[in-house]
């Protein structure tokens, strides 16, 4: 009798023992399912975002070789510079329209400036974003460059008034010694991404994840 007693407990434990690990091994594949999920989204968000970075490097890249095109046929047809600048200042692009042309001169002297043109304007070669970088003085190192070059930066954004990450395309223009650039946002990039994020989880099948985006994703800011 005892020992069928002590058999029956034996048992006992051993089920006890067996749903333990029949649960531990269930939550590890669970884990391990979570973390697949995670690292497959973090794959294809910073796929997404290098491509998008991309499309949008070429899109400033575009808009100044644009502009310079512009500048040239316009000065072969006889139109003053004051007037060609005037053209330029009305140039736009971007989901919010934040995108525009800026000119200044070799020495830092702002010709076309937050997309206003500036009359007998005095030089800020030594402007200084908030980080601490020498902007015009970067844009005369990227002009230097035959092809251009890419210049990173803090700036005011003009739909919102504040400073922000940014990331312009400047090429010279030697024969007037003129600096030629366009950029854009970097936070706007961001949000872009952020929508992407969200559309990728959603494609997973993963509802469930998309309330957390913010937190597990938002850190990868301004990785440009």
């Amino acid at each position: 009798m005892k020992k069928s007693k002590e058999k029956i407990h034996l048992i006992k434990i051993i089920h006890k023992i067996t749903i333990i690990i029949y649960s531990f091994s269930m939550l590890s594949f669970a884990s391990v399912g979570l973390f697949d999920r995670f690292s497959l989204l973090r794959h294809e968000t910073e796929s997404a975002r290098n491509n998008y970075i991309s499309t949008q490097k070429q899109l400033i890249e575009t808009q100044v070789l644009s502009a310079l095109q512009f500048i040239t046929l316009a000065n072969d047809s006889g139109i003053s510079k004051e007037n060609i600048l005037e053209g330029l200042s009305q140039i736009r692009f971007g989901n919010n329209r934040d995108g525009y042309i800026f000119v200044n001169t070799y020495d830092g002297i702002p010709l076309l400036f937050d997309a206003k043109q500036v009359i007998n304007g005095k030089s800020i070669w030594d402007l200084t974003d908030p980080n601490g970088v020498k902007v015009i003085q970067e844009e005369r190192r990227a002009s230097l460059n035959p092809k251009g070059d890419y210049i990173y930066y803090s700036w005011l954004k003009l739909s919102t008034n504040t400073v922000s990450p940014k990331v312009s395309f400047i090429k010279g223009y030697p024969k007037w010694h003129w600096m030629i650039g366009a950029g854009v946002y970097l936070d706007s990039i961001e949000i872009e991404i952020h929508k992407l994020q969200k559309t990728i989880i959603i494609d997973m099948g993963g509802k469930d994840l998309s309330s957390n985006i913010d937190n597990v994703f938002y850190s990868n800011c301004y990785s440009i």
